[in-house]
C-alpha cells in the first residue's frame, strides 16, 4: 500500500472486503494507475469487481474533475 499524497488525483470506488462480520462494502482509493492492478488482484482473491470501463463510467458520470483530468485519468487507468 501506498499513502496517495494530499492534492493528487485518486480513483474512489465501492470495494468488498472481510469484516468481522463476513463480507462488507466499503470505500477504496488508489492511483489511477495502478486501479487495474487492485481489481485484477481482487478478481484474483475471489471477489466481485467492475471492469475497468464500468468504473470509468461511474467515475465519469459522478466526477467534478475537469474534462482535462478525467481524460488522464482515463490514460492512466486504460494504460
Amino acid at each position: 500500500d501506498v499513502t496517495i499524497p494530499k492534492g493528487e488525483v485518486r480513483v474512489a470506488f465501492e470495494r468488498v472486503f472481510d469484516g468481522p462480520m463476513g463480507p462488507q462494502k466499503g470505500a477504496a482509493y488508489a492511483h489511477p494507475g495502478c486501479v487495474r492492478g487492485y481489481l485484477e488482484r481482487e478478481r484474483e482473491r475471489g471477489r466481485d469487481a467492475p471492469s475497468i470501463e464500468e468504473l470509468l463510467e461511474k467515475i465519469t458520470a459522478g466526477s467534478k474533475l475537469s474534462a482535462d483530468d478525467l481524460s488522464e485519468v482515463r490514460r492512466a487507468m486504460t494504460g
